[in-house]
């Protein structure tokens, strides 16, 4: 039987290991490409391993196939995202949100659009802009004309 991190071809008389980026599970005659929001940083990984030991952290994404431990160099959540753990990409702020720095792990993490100012789009750095004159935009705002201002007598 081959073991869990290795795979078995069929002329072969002894177990490959399945190399970095890669896992296997036990009998397996092929290695699987390591699942987005893991990573498989060594030489035989398992797929328990994968799963439970090499789970991309909160802040970083993981895409497929990573083959070493992420890093904020390359893997750090951008502005108007957030990444919760294990996340293969980055998820966007929602609408009426914005997220002006980088890093962030949930989604409580966005900070709700400030009162005067609308925030349109999902996954924006910033405010989208100012309230249109006659309208008041309260906190959360999702376009410029969110509220009209009641009549002057």
């Amino acid at each position: 039987m081959c073991p869990a991190g290795y795979f078995c071809p069929p002329a072969v008389a002894q177990p490959v290991p399945c190399g970095p980026g890669n896992y296997s599970d036990d009998g397996a005659t092929a290695c699987y490409l390591c699942e987005a929001g893991h990573y498989c940083g060594e030489n035989a990984t398992t797929t328990q391993q994968m799963r439970e030991t090499f789970t991309c952290p909160a802040g970083l994404y993981c895409p497929a196939g990573l083959s070493y431990a992420p890093d904020a160099a390359f893997h750090l959540c951008p502005v108007g995202f957030y990444c919760p753990l294990a996340t293969p990409v980055p998820v966007p702020c929602p609408i009426g949100t914005y997220g002006p720095v980088s890093g962030k792990a949930s989604v409580v993490d966005c900070l709700l659009c400030d009162a005067g100012y609308y925030c349109a789009l999902p996954g924006a750095p910033n405010v989208t802009g100012e309230c249109s004159p006659g309208y008041y935009c309260p906190a959360g705002s999702t376009g410029s004309r969110q509220v009209a201002c009641p009549p002057r007598y």
